[in-house]
């Protein structure tokens, strides 16, 4: 669940630009899962810029401590894995400590220590379930390592996830986007934004939405002047909204309608409206921002709609605690139940959006993806912003991932 609430957040991430070649002819074959097929998480937040620096030569990775991966695509020399999770030493050294660590481990403490917290959770290939003590274990275990110079390996265990299969599990990001608000129609606000009406469905589809299927119901929250900045918060699953006068608002995920997501990108693409080696999250934009008259239409081709409310003014996911950019993360929970840490090889982009290097990250499960199904994927917060839009655009690339557990 994604959204965003005003505050100081770390400075934004700045190692993305646009995707590489060979990663979207991967991209293609692979269906063009594309950024805007985005989470449908939904957090809660505050709009600033958002994201913590991902860069510094000191957290670049020695030649030879990690294995040559392909970045743009999986890396098929590695031995498959037999089981979901598989013991793995050593782990990456140079994990990074920075800002986010702290806040991280303080909102991963109260998702852990809630009476909601399931009592055993057991997973393929772990040696025990996990469970509330066992998370707990794994914060106080994280806690002393942050103030101890010694390797991450002295404290936790890691469990590598099989990913593909053989180890490889793709990272995307999302983000809080920002939209215009009037509390009434008038003018340019002329784009309703629905609350989710009462009732279990079925609800309508987003093109019967569109021809005001839901109008006269009383279930407009507020208005908006753009039908496509809409369109992409609803993909992001929650965002913030400015009124004229300044006020900011968090609007928060509310729920779905029911109906298939449906790729826009590769609808794009498939009309030859988008070459295959340029599509993202940026390009779909702009080509709505360029065809007015076509936009709505090629939205509608996606009859999944986010329904959205007003929230607290902070970014929660669906953990119910505010996320941390760069160490916060929405995953499929039948996998990667919240309330686990994993370390994951985050891979830095160059400004042709190749992987640079690989960074070793702590990402602690606060959120659900509702596009990610299974053990191949980890949806990264961003945060707010523009370095953040650019990071949630543009990553879609491999890495390896460890769920931590006391040793």
């Amino acid at each position: 669940m994604r959204s965003h609430a005003p505050g100081k957040q770390p400075a934004a991430y700045s190692g993305f630009a646009a995707a590489g070649r060979s990663f979207v002819r991967w991209l293609a074959l692979a269906g063009l899962a594309v950024a805007v097929a985005g989470c449908a998480s939904s957090p809660s937040s505050s709009p600033s810029s958002s994201t913590p620096a991902a860069t510094g030569s000191a957290l670049v990775n020695k030649p030879g401590e990690l294995p040559g991966f392909v970045g743009d695509g999986r890396n098929t020399s590695y031995p498959e894995l037999p089981r979901l999770f598989t013991l793995a030493a050593p782990l990456p050294a140079s994990v990074v400590k920075d800002e986010t660590l702290a806040p991280m481990l303080a909102t991963q403490r109260k998702v852990v220590n809630a009476r909601t917290f399931p009592a055993s959770q057991p997973l393929d290939g772990l040696p025990a379930p996990v469970t509330q003590r066992s998370a707990q274990a794994v914060l106080e275990a994280l806690e002393r390592w942050s103030h101890s110079n010694r390797p991450l390996s002295d404290f936790v265990q890691g469990y590598q996830l099989q990913g593909d299969g053989r180890g490889n599990v793709r990272f995307t990001s999302y983000y809080t986007p920002t939209i215009s608000l009037s509390d009434r129609r008038g003018g340019a606000f002329t784009v309703p934004i629905y609350r989710k009406p009462d009732g279990n469905g079925p609800f309508p589809s987003r093109t019967d939405i569109s021809r005001g299927a839901l109008a006269g119901r009383n279930l407009e929250i507020a208005w908006t002047n753009s039908l496509i900045d809409l369109y992409f918060l609803q993909v992001q699953g929650s965002g913030v909204g400015i009124y004229p006068d300044g006020r900011r608002r968090l609007l928060s995920y509310g729920g779905k309608n029911g109906h298939s997501y449906v790729s826009i990108g590769r609808k794009l693409v498939e009309q030859g409206e988008i070459p295959v080696d340029q599509v993202s999250m940026q390009t779909i934009r702009a080509w709505m921002t360029s065809h007015p008259g076509q936009a709505e239409s090629v939205m509608n081709l996606n009859g999944s709609y986010t329904f959205l409310s007003f929230a607290q003014n902070e970014v929660t996911g669906s953990a119910g605690v505010p996320l941390t950019p760069l160490a916060s993360a929405a995953t499929d929970s039948t996998i990667l139940p919240p309330g686990t840490v994993v370390l994951i090889e985050m891979p830095i982009l160059d400004a042709a959006g190749r992987v640079d290097h690989y960074q070793p990250r702590l990402l602690a499960v606060q959120d659900r993806g509702g596009a990610i199904k299974g053990s191949e994927r980890l949806d990264i917060y961003a945060g707010a912003g523009p370095q953040a839009e650019q990071m949630a655009g543009t990553l879609k690339h491999f890495g390896r991932l460890w769920l931590l557990l006391p040793k």
